[in-house]
């Protein structure tokens, strides 16, 4: 009788505790993926101007045309074909977080070396290539 109710009220418990962490697990998951999102975009100077992005020499921050830009997770992209001979990063980055690798095609590729304090500073990326 008793005994069988309050085994079986445990075994419930347990159950619902570890709906709970899943969840709470799937959430966390979300919030890091967000925390870790990121945005690029590449383009020559018209592309960027084109698009709002770029205005006075100056990215905008706001009002620019968001489904021009790449989303990615930071922890899993560190290197972004620039398709191009000639880049600039038009956003602020640390210099020492990245360098621009030409390969055998002259085309540059952006290799970034240090994630976290690459994306420090700005958490979008605005490459104007040439």
């Amino acid at each position: 009788g008793v005994l069988d109710a309050m085994v079986t009220g445990l075994s419930n418990n347990g159950e619902s505790l570890s709906k709970t962490s899943a969840a709470q697990q799937a959430e966390l998951e979300r919030q890091d993926a967000a925390l870790n999102t990121v945005r690029y975009c590449i383009g020559t100077s018209r592309d960027l101007k084109d698009m709002n992005i770029i205005r006075n020499g100056e990215v905008v921050t706001e009002g620019y045309q968001s489904d021009y830009f790449t989303q990615i997770d930071l922890r899993r992209v560190t290197s972004i074909p620039v398709y191009a001979k000639k880049a600039e990063l038009k956003t602020k980055h640390p210099k020492s977080s990245y360098r621009l690798v030409k390969g055998e095609d002259k085309m540059l590729t952006l290799e970034i070396t240090n994630p976290k304090e690459f994306w420090s500073l700005s958490k979008i990326l605005v490459v104007q290539i040439y």
